[in-house]
Order: structure tokens, then sequence, then C-alpha cells
């Protein structure tokens, strides 16, 4: 009797896919966030963003997240950092000991980045040890090198969400000091204020009349 045929094995999902599916897990976590879902739902949001992680890693790198090209130097210097907070001692091995769960933010002072010792970092983002539980804080053009997919597509993510929600806080600070000389916008601040947390910026002649108070040019329409 022939011993039966051994089962294929499942193909492997293409990093297209793993993007894709990684993306969707990201922004269903921030909607969760943003519309202040039970603390049940967003549990179970990030830890479908941590799988599709996961997932995304063990397909190694992919270059559908550009790598940032480097000097020597620089390349050196993050080698030497990563292997430093690591376990392993090897650049692929320690790689894969690292996990992002999210933690980010923007320093209105400039902070060092603990990979690459970078003195100009703004936007920082923290990646936890799983062998150690040691965590470090590093900048998202370090990261870009990170070679590990889930990975670098998380943070650039939360970058841009970074950076909108900091276009939205200058935006709130000219209304504000737009308002201090225009009536017209000072009776209406409220509604304006809910407008940029809304859409990010004011339109029209409200736009117009903040341009204007400010001393910029106006907008070409």
């Amino acid at each position: 009797m022939q011993p039966p045929a051994p089962t294929p094995a499942a193909p492997t999902p293409s990093p297209r896919l793993l993007h894709a599916r990684l993306m969707d897990a990201l922004k269903r976590e921030d909607h969760l966030r943003k519309s202040k879902a039970a603390p049940a739902a967003l549990a179970a949001a990030h830890e479908a963003v941590t799988d599709a992680m996961v997932a995304y890693d063990a397909a190694g790198f992919d270059p559908l997240e550009a790598s940032v090209p480097h000097a020597r130097t620089y390349a050196v210097r993050m080698h030497g950092g990563l292997l430093r907070h690591s376990v392993a001692q090897e650049w692929h091995e320690a790689v894969r000991e690292w996990r992002y769960g999210r933690s980010a933010g923007r320093s209105m002072t400039a902070l060092v980045c603990d990979l690459c010792g970078c003195l100009k970092v703004h936007y920082w983002f923290e990646l936890t040890n799983t062998v150690t539980g040691r965590t470090i804080r590093v900048g998202s053009e370090c990261i870009q090198n990170w070679h590990s997919p889930g990975i670098v597509t998380a943070i650039n993510f939360d970058r841009k969400r970074l950076e909108k929600a900091h276009k939205r806080e200058l935006r709130l600070q000219d209304l504000e000091k737009a308002a201090e000389t225009d009536a017209w916008l000072r009776a209406r601040l409220p509604k304006l204020r809910q407008t940029i947390e809304k859409y990010g910026k004011v339109f029209d002649e409200a736009e117009d009349r903040v341009r204007a108070a400010l001393g910029q040019p106006p907008v070409k329409r």
C-alpha cells in the first residue's frame, strides 16, 4: 500500500497582499480609537494589527516600503545600535526580537535616536524587545532600514497620522491668533475650531481672513 501523498504547503501570501492586510488593520484600529469604541474592541483591533505586522515581517524585506540610502558611517552606527540593545548579535536575528506597539509621538524638542544616535529626532517610535523587555525610541528615517516590512509599514502609517495632527495644531494656533484681530473670525471661533478638527483646515472666506490677519498672501482659486 502506497503512503498517502503529502499535503501541499499552503501558498505564501504575496507581499502586496500582506501589506494591504496590515494597512486595513491599521485603519480599523485608528477608526475605533477615534470613535471611542469599547476597550474590548480596541484590544482586538490592536491584536489584529500586531498579528498582521508579524505575518508581514515573516515574509522578509519587501521593496513596497522603500529603503532610505545612507552613508557607510550611518549604517555602521545603526548596525551597532541595534546589536547593543539586542540579545542576538547578528543583524537579521536581532531584528526579529523587536516589536512595535504603536507607541509614537512628536516631541517639541529634538530627541536622540537610540538606534543611530541622530540628535534631530522629532517624530519618535517606540520598539520593545520581546526577549529582554527593553524599549528604545527611534526616528522614522532609521526605521526605513529595519528590514521588517510590517514594522516599517506601521511606522510610516503612524508618521503620516502624526504629521496631520501637527498640521491641525498649527492651523488651530493660526486661527486663534487671527481671531484676536478679526471680529468675524472671533464670532465664529467655536464652529471654525470644529471645522479644523474634522477637516484639518478652514475654507473660503474664513481661510482668506485667517491668511489676511497673519499677513499671508491669499489662496489662488
